[in-house]
């Protein structure tokens, strides 16, 4: 090892660099971040055996449960569970092959599984359908944006799934099914001790993170994001779903979130009524030919049909906004003011500036046009 004291700097890094790629090939645990336990959360969030009475009292323990095998569900009880969600009766067909497939491991207790479906694909009915079980146990979803999450609850509530949104000392006395959390607040130490009390207890069955991609694609600009790893250390199924991991990135996925071995279930996600165009600009002309573009899009919408365009920036959304007489919709408005933005645009139709903080997750009808103004931050946010 003597060897390393004549290398320079510049050789080190090269040497570390080529190092951690032979640890990744072969897999090796130095590529894998410090695994967290329960105990470490409890000792980090201030819980000890003396005061951790009062908490567990509210919360009935079920030790049988824990450490049961999944019950066998019968394809008659995977049609009542999907009727219950759909609220229909009769026989009802799967969107997909890979929905049903990643449907039945999930009631298998599989796990870690990562799940690829299309946008529209029912990635939503995986935790929906096995919430209806009767075992009394709960699912916690894991939601990046408000947006999202005010989506999920209007669909649970027609699925007529009771269903509670997370927030700091809520209570572990008659749970929903369903326990619904911010992104940026799953990996407080709050909530892996709220988590973590539910695992003792014998009620959680799974842990849902949706929109699994943006862990390691925007955890750069949201660094709660990149907290979410800690929920690897909450004994319980992990279900990780999107509609955007490229295969070339899964071992992205995997170090973003502790995940060894996970099972992918992948459906075909290329949708082959869309059509990509490029438009160079020049220079200083970015926004006046956008507004072009723009304008002759709205003249060529009818009905509801509706139109994006996408900034990197909240003042390029705005300036575009001014121009085209319409909306804009970004993180820096109030909660109030991007519900009232947002419906005002599904219920009208037509144009619309936005951040990428709109779209994720949620399936917006009637969209036939979307502008990228200048370089996206990747090629994903295509997708």
């Amino acid at each position: 090892m003597g060897i390393v004291l004549h290398l320079s700097y510049r050789s080190v890094q090269v040497f570390r660099d080529l190092s951690s790629k032979w640890h990744r090939f072969l897999q090796l645990s130095s590529t894998l971040p410090n695994p967290l336990t329960p105990v470490s959360i409890a000792k980090a969030a201030g819980i000890s055996r003396q005061n951790q009475g009062p908490p567990a009292k509210s919360l009935p323990a079920q030790p049988a449960q824990d450490q049961a095998e999944p019950a066998i569900v019968t394809n008659s009880e995977i049609q009542i569970l999907v009727q219950k969600v759909v609220q229909k009766e009769g026989l009802i067909t799967f969107k997909s092959l890979e929905q049903e497939i990643a449907l039945r491991a999930i009631l298998a207790g599989e796990t870690p599984l990562v799940v690829v479906l299309p946008t529209g694909g029912g990635k939503s009915l995986l935790f929906m359908a096995p919430a209806c079980l009767s075992d009394l146990g709960v699912t916690i979803v894991v939601v990046p944006f408000r947006e999202l999450l005010k989506n999920l609850k209007t669909r649970l509530a027609e699925a007529k799934i009771p269903a509670t949104e997370w927030i700091p000392g809520l209570s572990a006395n008659g749970l929903a099914p369903i326990i619904l959390v911010s992104a940026d607040a799953a990996g407080s130490f709050e909530f892996l001790t709220f988590a973590t009390l539910l695992m003792q207890g014998g009620w959680l069955r799974r842990i849902v993170v949706d929109e699994c991609h943006l862990t390691y694609t925007s955890s750069d600009w949201r660094p709660k994001l990149a907290h979410l790893a800690r929920l690897r250390a909450i004994k319980a199924q992990f279900i990780l779903l999107t509609a955007t991991q490229p295969p070339l990135l899964e071992y992205e996925l995997g170090a973003a979130m502790a995940l060894r071995s996970p099972r992918y279930i992948r459906a075909p996600t290329l949708r082959p009524n869309i059509r990509y165009l490029v438009q160079r600009c020049q220079p200083g002309g970015l926004l006046k030919a956008a507004q072009g573009i723009a304008t002759r899009w709205l003249a060529g919408l009818a009905g509801k049909q509706k139109a994006v365009i996408y900034g990197k920036y909240k003042d390029t959304c705005e300036k575009l906004a001014q121009q085209l007489k319409c909306n804009y919709y970004h993180a820096g408005l109030d909660a109030d003011d991007r519900s009232g933005v947002l419906k005002a645009w599904l219920q009208r139709g037509g144009l619309i500036t936005a951040t990428s903080s709109l779209g994720t997750g949620v399936d917006y009808p009637e969209i036939v046009r979307v502008l990228h103004v200048d370089t996206p931050y990747g090629a994903m946010d295509f997708a």
